[in-house]
Protein backbone atom coordinates (compact mmCIF):
# COMPACT_ATOMS: atom_id res chain seq x y z
CA UNK A 1 0.00 0.00 0.00
CA UNK A 2 2.79 2.44 0.92
CA UNK A 3 4.62 1.53 -2.29
CA UNK A 4 1.51 2.32 -4.37
CA UNK A 5 1.03 5.57 -2.45
CA UNK A 6 4.68 6.58 -3.07
CA UNK A 7 4.36 5.76 -6.78
CA UNK A 8 1.15 7.79 -6.98
CA UNK A 9 2.76 10.78 -5.27
CA UNK A 10 5.83 10.51 -7.52
CA UNK A 11 3.64 10.26 -10.63
CA UNK A 12 1.56 13.28 -9.58
CA UNK A 13 4.75 15.21 -8.86
CA UNK A 14 6.19 14.42 -12.31
CA UNK A 15 2.90 15.30 -14.03
CA UNK A 16 2.90 18.61 -12.13
CA UNK A 17 6.46 19.35 -13.28
CA UNK A 18 5.59 18.55 -16.90
CA UNK A 19 2.51 20.77 -16.77
CA UNK A 20 4.52 23.61 -15.26
CA UNK A 21 7.24 23.34 -17.92
CA UNK A 22 4.66 23.05 -20.71
CA UNK A 23 2.76 26.12 -19.53
CA UNK A 24 5.95 28.10 -19.19
CA UNK A 25 7.04 27.16 -22.72
CA UNK A 26 3.62 28.17 -24.10
CA UNK A 27 3.85 31.48 -22.26
CA UNK A 28 7.33 32.09 -23.71
CA UNK A 29 6.10 31.32 -27.24
CA UNK A 30 3.17 33.69 -26.77
CA UNK A 31 5.47 36.44 -25.52
CA UNK A 32 7.91 35.83 -28.38
CA UNK A 33 5.14 36.38 -30.92
CA UNK A 34 4.50 39.82 -29.38
CA UNK A 35 8.10 40.89 -29.98
CA UNK A 36 8.36 43.06 -33.10
CA UNK A 37 10.41 41.63 -35.94
CA UNK A 38 13.61 43.57 -36.33
CA UNK A 39 14.12 44.84 -39.85
CA UNK A 40 16.41 42.84 -42.04
CA UNK A 41 16.52 41.67 -45.62
CA UNK A 42 13.60 39.42 -46.62
CA UNK A 43 11.44 40.57 -43.70
CA UNK A 44 8.57 43.04 -43.68
CA UNK A 45 9.62 46.61 -42.98
CA UNK A 46 8.14 47.94 -39.73
CA UNK A 47 5.59 50.68 -40.28
CA UNK A 48 6.26 54.12 -38.83
CA UNK A 49 4.77 57.58 -38.83
CA UNK A 50 6.99 60.66 -39.03
CA UNK A 51 6.48 64.31 -39.92
CA UNK A 52 7.82 65.78 -43.16
CA UNK A 53 9.39 69.24 -43.46
CA UNK A 54 5.95 70.80 -43.98
CA UNK A 55 4.54 69.28 -40.79
CA UNK A 56 2.50 66.60 -42.58
CA UNK A 57 2.37 63.13 -41.00
CA UNK A 58 3.67 60.43 -43.35
CA UNK A 59 3.43 56.66 -42.82
CA UNK A 60 5.56 54.06 -44.56
CA UNK A 61 2.38 52.05 -45.19
CA UNK A 62 1.06 54.98 -47.27
CA UNK A 63 3.39 53.72 -50.02
CA UNK A 64 2.22 50.11 -50.23
CA UNK A 65 2.43 49.07 -53.86
CA UNK A 66 5.47 51.28 -54.47
CA UNK A 67 9.17 50.59 -54.12
CA UNK A 68 10.62 52.75 -51.32
CA UNK A 69 14.20 54.02 -51.14
CA UNK A 70 14.52 54.58 -47.37
CA UNK A 71 17.64 56.52 -46.39
CA UNK A 72 18.75 57.52 -42.86
CA UNK A 73 21.02 60.56 -42.79
CA UNK A 74 22.07 63.85 -41.14
CA UNK A 75 23.37 67.19 -42.45
CA UNK A 76 26.55 66.94 -40.34
CA UNK A 77 27.51 63.61 -41.98
CA UNK A 78 29.98 64.05 -44.92
CA UNK A 79 29.16 60.66 -46.56
CA UNK A 80 25.45 61.52 -46.29
CA UNK A 81 25.99 64.87 -47.98
CA UNK A 82 28.12 63.20 -50.68
CA UNK A 83 25.31 60.85 -51.73
CA UNK A 84 22.53 63.46 -51.69
CA UNK A 85 23.00 64.57 -55.34
CA UNK A 86 22.69 60.91 -56.39
CA UNK A 87 19.53 60.48 -54.31
CA UNK A 88 18.11 63.60 -56.02
CA UNK A 89 18.86 62.05 -59.43
CA UNK A 90 17.12 58.80 -58.42
CA UNK A 91 14.13 60.84 -57.25
CA UNK A 92 13.98 62.79 -60.53
CA UNK A 93 14.47 59.79 -62.82
CA UNK A 94 12.43 57.16 -60.96
CA UNK A 95 9.89 59.29 -59.10
CA UNK A 96 6.95 57.50 -60.72
CA UNK A 97 8.30 54.03 -59.75
CA UNK A 98 10.32 54.67 -56.59
CA UNK A 99 9.42 56.77 -53.54
CA UNK A 100 12.45 58.34 -51.89
CA UNK A 101 12.06 58.82 -48.13
CA UNK A 102 15.08 60.45 -46.50
CA UNK A 103 14.80 60.11 -42.73
CA UNK A 104 16.81 62.77 -40.96
CA UNK A 105 17.99 61.61 -37.56
CA UNK A 106 17.86 63.99 -34.57
CA UNK A 107 18.23 67.38 -36.22
CA UNK A 108 16.00 70.43 -36.22
CA UNK A 109 13.51 70.81 -39.08
CA UNK A 110 14.74 74.39 -39.62
CA UNK A 111 18.34 73.27 -40.17
CA UNK A 112 17.30 70.42 -42.48
CA UNK A 113 14.92 72.63 -44.50
CA UNK A 114 17.71 75.20 -45.01
CA UNK A 115 20.07 72.42 -46.16
CA UNK A 116 17.52 71.02 -48.62
CA UNK A 117 16.66 74.46 -50.07
CA UNK A 118 20.31 75.55 -50.32
CA UNK A 119 21.15 72.41 -52.32
CA UNK A 120 17.99 72.29 -54.44
CA UNK A 121 16.87 68.86 -53.20
CA UNK A 122 13.14 68.20 -53.40
CA UNK A 123 12.65 64.57 -52.35
CA UNK A 124 10.64 63.77 -49.23
CA UNK A 125 12.46 64.30 -45.94
CA UNK A 126 11.00 62.89 -42.73
CA UNK A 127 12.08 64.05 -39.28
CA UNK A 128 13.07 61.38 -36.75
CA UNK A 129 13.59 63.87 -33.91
CA UNK A 130 14.08 61.25 -31.19
CA UNK A 131 15.91 58.63 -33.26
CA UNK A 132 13.20 56.08 -32.44
CA UNK A 133 12.62 55.00 -36.05
CA UNK A 134 16.37 54.81 -36.69
CA UNK A 135 16.64 52.62 -33.61
CA UNK A 136 13.75 50.42 -34.81
CA UNK A 137 15.60 49.97 -38.12
CA UNK A 138 18.84 49.10 -36.32
CA UNK A 139 20.69 52.12 -37.70
CA UNK A 140 24.14 52.06 -36.10
CA UNK A 141 25.83 54.23 -38.69
CA UNK A 142 24.72 56.67 -41.36
CA UNK A 143 24.05 56.87 -44.16
CA UNK A 144 22.02 53.68 -44.13
CA UNK A 145 19.71 52.82 -47.02
CA UNK A 146 17.06 50.13 -47.23
CA UNK A 147 15.19 49.21 -50.40
CA UNK A 148 11.62 48.11 -49.70
CA UNK A 149 9.54 46.39 -52.38
CA UNK A 150 5.85 46.82 -53.24
CA UNK A 151 4.81 44.31 -50.53
CA UNK A 152 6.80 46.28 -47.90
CA UNK A 153 9.52 43.62 -47.72
CA UNK A 154 13.12 44.79 -47.31
CA UNK A 155 15.07 43.54 -50.32
CA UNK A 156 18.42 45.23 -49.66
CA UNK A 157 20.24 47.29 -47.08
CA UNK A 158 23.45 49.25 -47.44
CA UNK A 159 25.51 51.19 -44.91
CA UNK A 160 27.75 53.92 -46.28
CA UNK A 161 27.67 56.42 -49.10
CA UNK A 162 26.65 55.31 -52.58
CA UNK A 163 26.75 56.71 -56.07
CA UNK A 164 23.85 56.59 -58.53
CA UNK A 165 25.07 53.37 -60.19
CA UNK A 166 25.17 51.52 -56.87
CA UNK A 167 21.71 52.89 -55.96
CA UNK A 168 20.28 51.71 -59.27
CA UNK A 169 21.82 48.26 -58.77
CA UNK A 170 20.18 47.96 -55.34
CA UNK A 171 16.84 49.14 -56.72
CA UNK A 172 16.79 46.45 -59.42
CA UNK A 173 16.52 43.82 -56.66
CA UNK A 174 13.15 45.27 -55.62
CA UNK A 175 11.52 44.85 -59.04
Amino acid sequence: MKKVQKELILTLFLVGILLLVGCTQTELREKASDVPIKPKVDFKAPDFTLTDLNGKKVKLSDFKGQVVFLNFWATWCPPCRAEMPHIQEIHQEKGNKVKVLAVNVKESPKKVKEFMEKNGYNFTVLMDKTGEVANDYLVRGIPKTLIINQERVITTEHVGSMNKTKMNNLLTEAF
